[in-house]
């Protein structure tokens, strides 16, 4: 997932259509979520099983960050940036 992402992110232009930046917006709010699922499983008992899934799911922490940061300051998403504080506030 990994490197699809980073494809993704680097074939796409300054000007999406609707639907692109939909998809875009998707890929990094897929990226928060496995960050809000990492800090969660660190803090729970399962945390060493469940971390360990969610590193193979393809994207690690500073990869998931990456993602969001690109888009958000790319393609100027920045309430992007408000959800992913609010998911490591959870």
């Amino acid at each position: 997932m990994a490197a699809g992402s980073f494809a993704l992110i680097a074939h796409a232009g300054s000007i999406l259509t609707a639907d692109d930046m939909s998809h875009v917006r998707q890929l990094a709010r897929a990226a928060i979520a496995l960050l809000q699922a990492k800090r969660e499983a660190d803090a729970s008992e399962e945390g060493d099983r469940r971390a360990r899934e969610n590193e193979c799911a393809g994207l690690g922490q500073r990869a998931c960050w990456m993602v969001v940061a690109a888009v958000a300051a790319v393609w100027a998403q920045r309430d992007l940036w408000e959800d992913a504080i609010a998911a490591m506030r959870a």
